[in-house]
């Protein structure tokens, strides 16, 4: 791998993690807002667990993507194999 690629690599994974940092402060204040609402309403049953309960499945999801262990390159012998299966040869 040469210096192109492996700054282009950084570069995406920089940018994954900057976005998941965007998701989580949306996150946060989408939760903030239901419980706000919940809250107003009176409580009671605390709905707000089911979104947060989602919500957290996706944020575990996209951290892993974001900051889990890096994956290399797709080899060019796997890439050049797809190609054939997808022209039929």
């Amino acid at each position: 791998m040469n210096e192109d690629e492996l700054r282009e690599q950084a570069t995406k994974r920089l940018e994954g993690q900057r976005a998941f940092k965007v998701m989580l402060g949306i996150f946060a204040i989408s939760l903030l807002a239901m419980v706000v609402v919940w809250w107003l309403v009176g409580g009671g049953y605390f709905w707000p667990g089911w979104a947060m309960f989602g919500m957290g499945i996706t944020v575990l999801i996209f951290g892993w993507v974001a900051y889990g262990p890096r994956t290399g390159p797709i080899p060019e012998s796997q890439v050049d194999k797809e190609v054939r299966k997808m022209t039929g040869e």
